[in-house]
């Protein structure tokens, strides 16, 4: 591991980190405000995706922001889409004061949710193997299988809705997130493209990439 990344990932940065947004939380809140986020601010994709340019075309009077890694900046730029790079001064004044967050990852556990903060967590596929909690052990660097659920359960606790889509990934999601709140089982955004244009081109492209895979 880097010196910066250390640096990072260090206890004191991290509670730093969370005392600037506690401090951000006292503003008031910005009704109407939207910050977006796909993949931990890595991409413009998914649900999340599908939700912003919804909102961009009904014109609903929302501001809408995405939050940015600071390694992908140049493709919201280029696409002239509103951005805040990730972990700015203005990031944590954004996070602290929007009406709503919704992303399809996690959010760093250090990050409290504002009370006046409706939390969305689109999620991003259909679960064919075991998440989170239902997990029996985690291989991953810097974690025990024990700690990697307890901050899992901590991080599903902030979302105010989840969304799902179908039945059998609701049973999953509930079990796995240990989600008590309100699952919302309409399917996925990032696939409305496909019966509401009728796309049928696209459609016949997705079956034979399935049926090669």
């Amino acid at each position: 591991m880097s010196v910066i990344k250390k640096i990072k990932n260090h206890r004191i940065v991290k509670v730093a980190c969370k005392t600037i947004f506690v401090l951000c939380s006292h503003l008031p809140a910005q009704k109407k405000l939207v910050v977006f986020e796909s993949f931990s601010g890595k991409q413009y994709s998914c649900n999340p995706r599908a939700i912003y340019e919804y909102m961009e075309q009904q014109h609903l009077g929302f501001q809408m922001v995405w939050s940015v890694n600071k390694n992908y900046i140049e493709q919201f730029k280029e696409a002239n889409i509103p951005y805040v790079k990730r972990f700015s001064i203005r990031w944590f004044i954004l996070m602290a004061r929007a009406q709503y967050w919704v992303t399809n990852s996690r959010m760093p556990l250090w990050l409290p949710k504002p009370k006046h903060t409706t939390y969305v967590q689109t999620w991003h596929g259909t679960p064919l193997k075991k998440l989170a909690m239902d997990m029996k052990e985690v291989h991953m660097p810097g974690t025990t299988t024990e700690k990697y659920k307890e901050n899992f359960k901590r991080e599903a606790q902030n979302w105010d809705y989840l969304l799902s889509p179908n039945a059998y990934s609701t049973k999953i999601f509930r079990s796995a997130f240990q989600f008590k709140k309100d699952v919302v089982e309409v399917g996925y955004p990032r696939n409305d493209f496909l019966y509401v244009n009728n796309n049928c081109k696209k459609i016949e492209e997705l079956k034979k990439k399935t049926v090669y895979l």
